[in-house]
């Protein structure tokens, strides 16, 4: 009778290491897509709002201009970042402190 009984928890324990196996390997799956479309793509979106920024800046749209051109250089310097590329970074990562001039000079914080 114990054989009988200790069947079903053990077929319960097998399904959820089972469980959470299938939803480990979902999510890293998951992961390792998003990563994959970032670093393909991320580009391309970071290169739009710098662009968009311009625009705004050329039609005198302030501070739209900047929430976007800062949103472009964000996603610029974290794709210098994953690809390692040094100029890249240095170029866009040294944009993010003038940028936080801008804020604080809209916020009203300096």
């Amino acid at each position: 009778m114990k054989r009988i009984k200790s069947l079903p928890i053990q077929a319960r324990k097998k399904q959820k290491i089972t469980l959470q196996v299938s939803s480990a390997k979902f999510f890293l799956k998951l992961f390792n897509a998003t990563k994959k479309f970032l670093k393909k793509n991320l580009k391309w979106f970071a290169t739009f709002f710098i662009l968009l920024g311009l625009l705004l800046t050329n039609l005198n749209l302030y501070p739209y201009n900047i929430f976007s051109h800062s949103l472009g250089v964000l996603g610029w310097t974290f794709t210098g970042y994953v690809n390692k590329d040094r100029a890249i970074l240095i170029n866009f990562g040294l944009q993010i402190p003038l940028f936080m001039i801008g804020y604080f000079k809209l916020f009203g914080m300096s």
